[in-house]
C-alpha cells in the first residue's frame, strides 16, 4: 500500500475505531483524548505516520504523552543512527501540502520519545497564534523504528475558557522574563543598559541564531524619536539572558550628549515572556560633562617696592600649568600684563619678561613682577593679566586687581 493511502488509512481507522473521552461540557474541565495506536514499521527518511486533525477552540497548553509501547520482535531496530527516540510526537501547521517531507518552518514543536514514562511533547499556544492559526493544528505520531509498534496516546488540552487562563499562567509562570533594570550613562556619555532575565528559565537558544542576527531586539528612543537599537547577539553575545536570573550590561555605540528623555525597550514581542510590562524604562538623561584641568591666573597683589615702584604679584591657581608656547609668543598672541594709572593705559609686558623662570608653568606657581613706574603721590593702580584674554582659564574673570597705593 502507498504510504500516503497508509497514512490516510490510518487516520480514517483512529477516528472510527480508537476509543475517545471527552471531558468538555463542563466548565473548567481538560479535554483529554486517549486512544489506542499501531504504527507499521518505517523507512528511513520516510517513518510511519498516523495524523490527529486539532480544532481548538481556546489558547492554552497542549501536553501529549504515550504508555503500553510495545515492539515486534526480540530487538528494537531504529531507521536513523544515531537514534533519538523510537516515537516521534511532533505538532505541524495543517498548511503543509506534502505530510512526506514536511519543511521546518511549518513545525511548531517536536519530542523524541524514547522513555514514555518521562518524555512527553508539551506546548504552549497563546491568544494570537490560536487567532492566527484558526485553531487548526495536526498532531503527528511517528515510529522511527523497523518494528511495529502498538501503543496509547493521551492528548490534553483546554476545553473552556477558565482552564485556558489556568494554563497560561501556568505555562507562563515557567517562562523566561527580562527586565531592563536600569539606564544611565558612562563616563564618556554612550548608553548603557542593564538587562536582567528574572524568569524561571533561560532565553531560547534559537534566539542568538542567524535567524534573529538582523532582529532587533533593543530599541532606544529619545525625546519619542528612534534613534538606534541592537539585536541579541550583539546585546549578549556570551549568553547570560540563557540562564534564570543572568545579568547583562550593554555599552551602546549611542551618545547622549544634551539631557534628554531616554526610553529603552526589550523583546518587542518576539520571545514569550511571563510578562511585558518590564520591558522598557523610561528616564531622563543628563551628559556628565567632563572638567578640563586649566591653568587660573590671578593678580594676588599690588604694592610699593622700597623705592617706590609699582610692584604685582601673579599667582597661578588653576589645576594645570601654563602653555609653554605661551613664552614664545609675541604681539596679539602673547600672553601680557596690562597696567592703569588713574584709569589711563600706562604699559605693560608679556609673559616671557614678566616670568623669565617659568614659575607660573606649574599649577601653583608665583612670580613678583616690578614695573618702571615710580609712584610719588596717591595712585589707584590696576593690573591685568592676560588682558587680551590668549590663555584658556578655568576663570577668565579674576584676571584683574585695583588698588590705591601710597608712598
Amino acid at each position: 500500500m502507498d504510504q500516503k493511502f497508509q497514512i490516510i488509512a490510518i487516520v480514517l481507522f483512529f477516528l472510527v475505531t480508537g476509543f475517545i473521552s471527552v471531558h468538555a461540557s463542563e466548565p473548567g474541565y481538560t479535554i483529554e483524548k486517549n486512544a489506542r495506536f499501531t504504527l507499521y514499521p518505517g523507512k528511513k527518511n520516510d517513518p510511519y505516520s498516523m495524523i490527529i486533525p486539532l480544532r481548538l477552540k481556546h489558547y492554552g497548553k497542549i501536553r501529549v504523552s504515550l504508555s503500553k509501547l510495545q515492539f515486534s520482535g526480540k530487538k528494537v531496530k531504529f531507521i536513523s543512527f544515531p537514534p533519538k527516540g523510537a516515537i516521534r510526537l511532533w505538532l505541524v501547521n495543517p498548511k503543509v501540502i506534502n505530510k512526506h517531507n514536511v519543511p521546518s518552518k511549518y513545525i511548531y514543536k517536536e519530542k523524541f520519545i524514547m522513555d514514555p514514562t518521562r518524555d512527553y511533547l508539551e506546548y504552549y499556544i497563546d491568544e494570537p497564534e490560536l487567532i492566527r492559526n484558526h485553531g487548526k493544528y495536526d498532531l503527528y505520531i511517528s515510529n522511527m523504528t523497523k518494528n511495529t509498534v502498538t501503543g496509547a496516546y493521551h492528548l490534553q488540552y483546554p476545553g473552556s475558557m477558565q482552564e485556558s487562563r489556568e494554563s497560561r499562567e501556568q505555562a507562563r509562570a515557567q517562562l523566561p522574563d527580562l527586565s531592563i533594570e536600569d539606564i544611565d550613562l558612562t563616563p564618556s556619555n554612550n548608553l548603557r543598559v542593564t538587562i536582567v532575565n528574572k524568569g524561571k528559565s533561560g532565553l531560547p537558544y534559537a534566539a542568538w541564531s542567524k535567524k534573529y542576527h538582523s532582529t532587533t531586539m533593543l530599541k532606544v528612543y529619545r525625546n519619542g524619536k528612534a534613534i538606534g537599537g541592537a539585536s541579541l547577539d550583539r546585546i549578549d553575545p556570551d549568553k547570560h539572558l540563557r540562564q534564570p536570573g543572568g545579568k547583562v550590561i550593554y555599552i551602546s555605540n549611542i551618545k547622549i550628549n544634551q539631557t534628554s528623555e531616554i526610553n529603552v525597550g526589550i523583546n518587542p514581542n518576539l520571545i514569550k515572556e511571563v510578562t511585558f510590562k518590564n520591558n522598557a524604562l523610561l528616564k531622563v538623561l543628563s551628559p556628565q560633562h567632563k572638567t578640563q584641568k586649566l591653568p587660573d591666573l590671578i593678580i594676588s597683589k599690588v604694592f610699593l617696592t622700597p623705592q617706590k615702584k609699582v610692584g604685582i604679584t601673579i599667582r597661578n591657581i588653576g589645576q594645570s600649568g601654563i602653555p609653554e608656547a605661551c613664552w614664545k609668543a609675541t604681539g596679539a598672541k602673547a600672553c601680557s600684563l596690562k597696567l592703569e594709572i588713574n584709569g589711563k593705559s600706562w604699559g605693560g609686558a608679556t609673559l616671557k619678561i614678566i616670568d623669565r623662570s617659568k614659575r607660573l608653568k606649574y599649577p601653583g606657581g608665583t612670580v613678583n613682577y616690578i614695573s618702571n613706574y615710580t609712584v610719588n603721590r596717591p595712585t589707584r593702580i590696576s593690573a591685568t593679566i592676560d588682558s587680551l584674554s590668549v590663555v584658556k582659564e578655568k576663570n577668565e574673570r579674576n584676571n584683574s586687581y585695583s588698588t590705591e597705593l601710597r608712598p
